[in-house]
C-alpha cells in the first residue's frame, strides 16, 4: 500500500483539482500468451544460456525485460547473441559451465531477430497493439529508479485441455539439464515442473509429457544427466550445436529431482519438506518431548541430505543442532565451528538444547 501511494503521488501535482485523494487505487493483471525459445547472454567474455520469453504484446524477458526496440538493440550491441566462439565458456544456470568447440550456429544478426519476431507473429499475426517503451526504460519512484516494463516475473504454464481456452491451468517453475539421445549427443533440454505433478521437456524434438516417477527413472537411467563427457556434442534445438572440451562446473542432477516434490508444494502455496522440518523443531525446542523429538526426526529424515543445513533456519549453526536432539552430543563434531577451534585448539564451541521433559 504505501508503494502504491508513492506511485500514485506521481500525478498529484498534475491532477490536484481531481481530488484523488477521493478514490482509491487499483492495478490488474492481463494474462499475456508467449513461447519461450533458447537464447544466450554475452558479457564481456562470459556467455550464458537464458530463456528468450517471447509474448503476444511484443515484450521479451530475457534476463530483463525488453520491447523489440530494445531486443534489436540488444542484438546490435551483441548483448544478445546467436553464437559464441569456439574455445569460450558457456555457462547453464543451476546447470553448470562447460568450454566449447565445433560450434555450428543457425543464424547470423539479422536472421535471428527475423526469427525471434516470426516467433511472434504465430502469436500474433499482425503484430497488433504492441507495447513500446519508446526508449524510456525506467522511470524513478520515490528517488528510486526501477524498469518502466517491469521486472521478469513470467513463468511456464501447462493447461489440462490445451484445446480448451478456458481450461484450468497449471503454474510451473523450470530447469536445464542434458537429454541422451547417443553414445556420445545429447540435447539440452528445459524441464518444467508444473502444480499438477506433471513434467515436459521442451528444446527437444517434440515437447514430451512425462510423470515425475517417469523423469526419476530417466535420471537413474543416466537418459537425464548434468554433466556429460568430455567430446560430447550437444545441440540445442533451434540455436545451433556444438562439442565440450573441459568441464568448468556442474550440477547435480539427483539433488534437483530430490527436490520436485517440493516444488510441486510451493507450486501450490503448500510447505516444502525444509518448512515442515523447521517447524517440527520449533516445536521440539518449544515443548520438548519424546513425542515431539519422533516428530521431529520423522520429518528430518525426508529432507533431501543437501538441503538439510536449512532446517533450523540458522546459517551459523545449519542442522547441528537437530542432529544433536535426534542422534546424541557427538553430532557437534560435524559443525564447522567445532571443527575449525579443534583445528586452531581453541576453546571448543558448544550448543545447548533441551532434552525431552519426559523421557
Amino acid at each position: 500500500m504505501k508503494f502504491l501511494k508513492k506511485f500514485f503521488n506521481r500525478f498529484k501535482n498534475e491532477t490536484e483539482d481531481i481530488h484523488l485523494s477521493r478514490y482509491s487505487g487499483v492495478e490488474r493483471i492481463k494474462r499475456i500468451a508467449g513461447y519461450s525459445v533458447p537464447g544466450l547472454l554475452h558479457d564481456g567474455s562470459d556467455y550464458t544460456f537464458c530463456n528468450m520469453d517471447i509474448y503476444e504484446d511484443g515484450l521479451v524477458d530475457c534476463g530483463e525485460r525488453v520491447d523489440l526496440e530494445g531486443l534489436e538493440a540488444g542484438i546490435n550491441s551483441e548483448k544478445y547473441v546467436f553464437e559464441i566462439p569456439d574455445h569460450a565458456e558457456l555457462s547453464f544456470p543451476k546447470l553448470g559451465c562447460w568450454r566449447i568447440y565445433e560450434g555450428r550456429w543457425l543464424y547470423n544478426k539479422d536472421s535471428y531477430y527475423e526469427h525471434l519476431v516470426e516467433v511472434l507473429k504465430v502469436l500474433n499475426p499482425e503484430l497488433e497493439n504492441l507495447y513500446s517503451c519508446h526508449g524510456k526504460t525506467s522511470i524513478v519512484v520515490d528517488d528510486v529508479e526501477i524498469p518502466s516494463l517491469g521486472e521478469v516475473d513470467g513463468y511456464p504454464i501447462i493447461k489440462a485441455d490445451e484445446d480448451d481456452y478456458f481450461s484450468e491451468r497449471f503454474k510451473g517453475e523450470r530447469f536445464a539439464a542434458f537429454l541422451k539421445r547417443g553414445d556420445d549427443e545429447y540435447c539440452l533440454t528445459s524441464v518444467c515442473v508444473f502444480a499438477d505433478s506433471s513434467i515436459t521437456l521442451s528444446l527437444t524434438d517434440q515437447l514430451v509429457s512425462i510423470s515425475i516417477e517417469e523423469f526419476l527413472a530417466k535420471v537413474t537411467n543416466g537418459d537425464i544427466v548434468s554433466n556429460i563427457p568430455l567430446e560430447s556434442k550437444v545441440i540445442i534445438f533451434g540455436l545451433g550445436e556444438f562439442r565440450v572440451s573441459e568441464c568448468i562446473d556442474c550440477g547435480n542432477i539427483q539433488e534437483v529431482a530430490d527436490e520436485l516434490i517440493d516444488w510441486v508444494s510451493k507450486l501450490n502455496g503448500e510447505k516444502t519438506r525444509t518448512m515442515r522440518c523447521y517447524d517440527a523443531f520449533i516445536e521440539y525446542m518449544t515443548t520438548p518431548t519424546v513425542a515431539t523429538r519422533e516428530a521431529l526426526k520423522t520429518r528430518y529424515e525426508l529432507v533431501p541430505g543437501h538441503l538439510r543445513g536449512y532446517t533450523t533456519g540458522n546459517i551459523e549453526y545449519r542442522d547441528i543442532p537437530i542432529r544433536i536432539i535426534l542422534y546424541g552430543e557427538q553430532e557437534i563434531e560435524l559443525w564447522d565451528e567445532y571443527v575449525i577451534a579443534k583445528s586452531e585448539e581453541r576453546e571448543l564451541p558448544t550448543i545447548t538444547v533441551p532434552r525431552p521433559v519426559d523421557e
